[in-house]
């Protein structure tokens, strides 16, 4: 079992994100020095790699299955009006294409059963933030993280051309294919930039298509716009 060793920082942020102490255990989320990082991840000098790590469980099987870094100093951008912000915050497992992220604890039979609803996010922290708020509720609510909004397709396989030239295939990733969709109800929930950011947004689209086409029926939820 892996230590438990967050800050007092790092556990004041969770809080302001709907998070306790008890819910990161749950998680076994834990903090991991530069060199660990940078090992896990496969990173190169110049960007410090220290941060939080989330594991990565399926439903119904007691072993991580990979990780998730994110980055306590991530590398700044400036966009085209002038503002800077952090890009890359979160960082795969070295090797690992996407994968879904489902709270642990999460019941291995709901993943066939279309009689309990999904709810879509993005990221670790607010799928297990959604996670502590369904579990108020009387009735099941199967909680999935994405990457990035994008994320949901990814490299699926190899293969080689005409040539025997070596070529990526990229599309919906597999794990889509181990949840039971058809005649479900799925609730996509992205930040409130889902409607004014064009990536996202398309991303949004595209996500509700994929999953009308497996026979879900999808809801886009907009949030409200913070100040």
């Amino acid at each position: 079992m892996t230590e438990f060793n967050l800050t007092q920082s790092d556990l004041e942020s969770f809080e302001r994100c709907y998070l306790r102490e008890c819910d990161l255990l749950d998680a076994g989320i834990h903090r991991v020095d530069h060199l660990t990082g940078m090992h896990m991840v496969g990173g190169r000098s110049g960007t410090k790699y220290s941060g939080w790590v989330a594991p990565n469980y399926w439903p119904g099987n007691p072993s991580p299955r990979s990780y998730t870094l994110r980055l306590d100093e991530p590398p700044l951008e400036m966009k085209n009006d002038g503002t800077i912000k952090e890009k890359q915050k979160y960082r795969n497992e070295l090797g690992r294409s996407n994968l879904l992220y489902i709270p642990p604890r999460t019941p291995a039979e709901w993943l066939a059963d279309a009689s309990i609803e999904i709810y879509i996010t993005e990221g670790p922290k607010k799928t297990l933030a959604l996670w502590r708020m369904v579990r108020q509720r009387r009735h099941p609510v199967l909680c999935i993280g994405l990457a990035g909004v994008w994320n949901w397709r990814g490299l699926v396989c190899i293969t080689t051309d005409a040539k025997g030239a070596r070529r990526e295939v990229r599309g919906p990733i597999p794990d889509l294919d181990k949840i039971n969709w058809d005649r479900r109800t799925v609730r996509i929930i992205f930040d409130s930039n889902a409607i004014d950011n064009k990536s996202v947004s398309g991303a949004r689209s595209a996500l509700s298509k994929e999953l009308k086409d497996r026979g879900a029926k999808v809801i886009l939820v907009n949030l409200p716009q913070m100040d």
